[in-house]
């Protein structure tokens, strides 16, 4: 989500009305993790683990059986989440739905695609909201600031993080530092001929040296996004395209 955020404002510099969705690289997402899931299990069963020595020792770690009031939680949570999914299914399947294109009556694109951040933020807020009632865990109104805050600790660091960083894009859009760098790229690019596979290569390769030297996909993206989603877009490629080619060298082991 946060890189389709980040590939928004960078296309922006150019085209204002641009907008890169979360599910825009859904296809190369969803196989990438059947792929990589078989792969890395194999590399870590097959090669990693049998480099490293035995562990032995005893663990006083038990599993714990869930309360009756858990289970309970459990199941009004489930019951919640399928009355949401069916009053977004219903604002969204029929053609004349609301949150469909009021002019085209489209799904892609539409309110329900440029809202999907929003509406998932809901969903979860609401489900826990009914498994905390459902528990007792929430009996009052106080109870909420709490049960978010203690969670939020644990991300301090990322927005930390995400703070400079929308700073920086917000930074390099302003003094236009991002069309010039794109220009000057694309000339050279398209006066040797590179404007092609080597320019889809030299991304992804730039993007995997710097995954070895920053752990945070998104903020290395941050640092390339106003430069290379620009300089794609003059070259006549969608911004996701240069999301993908980012992700393609990165995904393993940097997001």
């Amino acid at each position: 989500m946060l890189l389709s955020g980040i590939s928004t404002e960078a296309a922006a510099a150019f085209n204002p009305q641009m907008h890169v969705s979360v599910i825009d690289n859904w296809y190369f997402m969803a196989s990438s993790v059947v792929v990589l899931t078989i792969v890395g299990g194999l590399i870590t069963d097959k090669i990693i683990e049998p480099r490293l020595g035995q562990w032995q020792g005893n663990s006083d770690e038990k599993l714990q059986t869930l309360t009756e009031s858990q289970r309970f939680g459990l199941r009004i949570a489930g019951v919640v989440s399928l009355l949401f999914i069916a009053a977004i299914a219903l604002m969204v399947i029929p053609e004349n739905g609301i949150l469909r294109d009021p002019i085209n009556h489209t799904v892609m694109p539409s309110p329900f695609i440029k809202g999907i951040v929003p509406l998932i933020i809901l969903f979860f807020f609401v489900v826990s909201l009914a498994y905390g009632i459902a528990t007792r865990t929430i009996r009052r109104q106080a109870d909420l600031p709490h049960l978010m805050i203690e969670p939020m600790k644990e991300m301090a660091g990322f927005i930390v993080m995400v703070f400079p960083l929308a700073q920086f894009v917000a930074m390099f859009n302003w003094s236009n530092m991002g069309k010039f760098i794109a220009v000057g790229l694309t000339d050279i690019l398209e006066s040797s001929g590179l404007s092609g596979i080597p320019a889809f290569v030299g991304l992804a390769l730039l993007s995997s040296f710097l995954c070895m030297f920053i752990a945070s996909g998104s903020a290395i993206w941050s640092i390339l996004a106003p430069i290379f989603v620009p300089m794609f877009m003059l070259l006549g490629f969608h911004p996701a395209f240069a999301q993908i080619l980012f992700v393609l060298p990165t995904h393993p082991y940097c997001l």
